[in-house]
């Protein structure tokens, strides 16, 4: 595997996090659509309809949680997978604080300048460097 693909390869767990962040909104957002009352004037009694309204909506967060559950479990299939990558890194400089700071934890650059108190192109070096020592 070349550089870059490992750096997609690692940023898997970071994308599989924003698009469960994502669902999960869409959950909120169907829920609170969905046991929205909307007032109807009219002269003509009818019935208040909310049963099928009500069903439709659990039906909706029912699929939307099932999304998020697969979204979930992909997520920590992918995280051992990493963690299996970044434990072959025999470094823990690079293992722990760059590797893990980036890929899991999602730091930015800015991020891990100042944890590490090392310059720019020394952490960039060095992410080089780890990702070279990842075993993927």
């Amino acid at each position: 595997m070349n550089l870059q693909e490992k750096k997609d390869y690692l940023k898997q767990y970071r994308q599989l996090d924003s698009e469960i962040r994502q669902l999960l909104l869409e959950k909120s957002e169907i829920f609170e659509l969905g046991t929205k009352i909307t007032p109807t004037y009219s002269a003509v009694p009818k019935g208040t309809g909310s049963g099928d309204k009500i069903q439709s909506t659990i039906e909706k967060l029912e699929k939307q949680e099932d999304k998020i559950n697969q979204k979930i479990e992909q997520r920590m299939k992918v995280k051992e997978e990493i963690e299996t990558a970044l434990n072959t890194v025999t470094d823990e400089r690079l293992k722990l604080l760059l590797l893990r700071y980036r890929y899991i934890n999602g730091c930015t650059w800015e991020d891990i300048v100042t944890k590490m108190c090392y310059s720019y192109m020394h952490v960039y070096r060095l992410h080089g460097k780890a990702l070279n020592a990842t075993m993927l």
